[in-house]
């Protein structure tokens, strides 16, 4: 979160605390100004944080004005191979619908104790052979099995904070590519949408997308 997205926070917290617990007339403690901003971030919409100041490939993220916040951006250091955190994380409130990003097959529906629960979809082939997947974690429910054929903007499951890595309510997602005989590689998702390089697209279900690419929409509603 940079320092707009922190006056902002600040600013709409203060307006929803009581009149004699504003920050701006009751000091509060560091841990609960960082609790309150917590809570605040569910709330907020249209913006993303930056990326890490040591990120290999930084992008120039758009984000549609009804779109979740993105707390954290995908993160691969400078002159490192492998990414250290391998998606985007979406702030919002618990419960809030966790859809397909791109058409596919269900390939894993579990829970496990760092992830929590969490699906994979396999979306098949791009048109340049290669297999992407994508990956939900964290989430409270999830309302999709293995073997599950989902459309894009299909509801999959339910935002929550399951898993040892999930402490505050999010969506941790993550876009994969895999060449045949390859290792899996994590992608950026902000070189994955239907809008182009760093476009967060929401999904709308009056609109039809394209099936010769392999691209997503943003895995939670836009309101």
């Amino acid at each position: 979160m940079d320092n707009g997205d922190l006056i902002k926070c600040l600013r709409t917290c203060n307006s929803r605390l009581p009149r004699w617990f504003r920050f701006a007339s009751f000091p509060i403690s560091g841990i609960a100004c960082c609790l309150a901003i917590v809570a605040c971030s569910s709330d907020i919409r249209g913006i993303s944080t930056n990326y890490r100041f040591d990120a290999a490939v930084p992008i120039e993220v758009e984000m549609p004005a009804g779109a979740l916040y993105i707390s954290q951006q995908f993160y691969q250091p400078k002159f490192q191979s492998r990414a250290l955190h391998r998606g985007i994380d979406i702030k919002g409130p618990a419960g809030t619908p966790v859809l397909a990003a791109a058409p596919g097959k269900v390939i894993a529906s579990y829970y496990e104790p760092l992830y929590g629960n969490r699906i994979k979809i396999d979306h098949g082939f791009d048109a340049n052979g290669v297999r992407v997947h994508t990956k939900y974690y964290h989430l409270k429910n999830r309302m999709s099995r293995i073997g599950d054929r989902v459309a894009r903007g299909e509801q999959i499951g339910t935002m929550g904070s399951t898993g040892a890595l999930g402490a505050a309510v999010h969506l941790h997602f993550e876009t994969h590519r895999q060449l045949p005989l390859a290792n899996v590689d994590a992608v950026d998702p902000h070189l994955m949408w239907v809008g182009g390089k760093g476009k967060v697209t929401c999904f709308r279900r009056d609109l039809r997308y394209s099936a010769r690419q392999i691209r997503m929409t943003y895995p939670t509603p836009c309101w």
